[in-house]
C-alpha cells in the first residue's frame, strides 16, 4: 500500500471536508510557481451526467521546493494511473492531506 502524505494537521478542523477523486476526474496535473512556494495543481471536472454546464476547478497541494512538487506530482500520477483512488481533505481549494485507497472496481475478483 502506498504511503499517506501527512501535513501534520490535527483533525478535525472546522471547514475541512473530504472528497474522493480518481483519474477520470483529473484532466491535468500541473506544477505552479509562487513567490514563496510551489503548488501541484489538479484541474478537476465532474464527469457525465454531473458535468452539465459545469466548469473545471483547480485543487492544489502546497510544497516548499520544486523537487518536492515534482515527486508529489509523479507519485500521484503513477498511483492514479494504476487504479488507486485519491481521498483528499480540503480547506477551500487547498489539499491539506491525501491518502491512496484501492478502487472497488479493481478489487473485484475475476470471473
Amino acid at each position: 500500500m502506498p504511503s499517506t502524505q501527512n501535513f501534520s494537521i490535527d483533525f478535525p478542523i472546522s471547514g475541512l471536508f473530504y472528497r474522493i477523486l480518481h483519474r477520470k476526474n483529473i484532466s491535468h496535473i500541473v506544477i505552479e510557481t509562487r513567490p514563496d512556494h510551489y503548488r501541484v495543481t489538479f484541474l478537476v471536472s465532474d464527469r457525465f451526467p454531473y458535468n452539465y454546464k459545469s466548469k473545471s476547478y483547480p485543487l492544489f497541494i502546497k510544497t516548499l521546493s520544486e523537487k518536492d512538487a515534482y515527486q508529489v506530482a509523479k507519485e500521484l500520477d503513477e498511483f492514479l494511473q494504476t487504479g488507486y483512488e485519491l481521498k483528499i481533505w480540503l480547506n477551500g481549494s487547498q489539499i491539506m492531506n491525501y491518502q491512496f485507497i484501492k478502487s472497488i472496481e479493481n478489487s473485484k475478483p475475476a470471473l
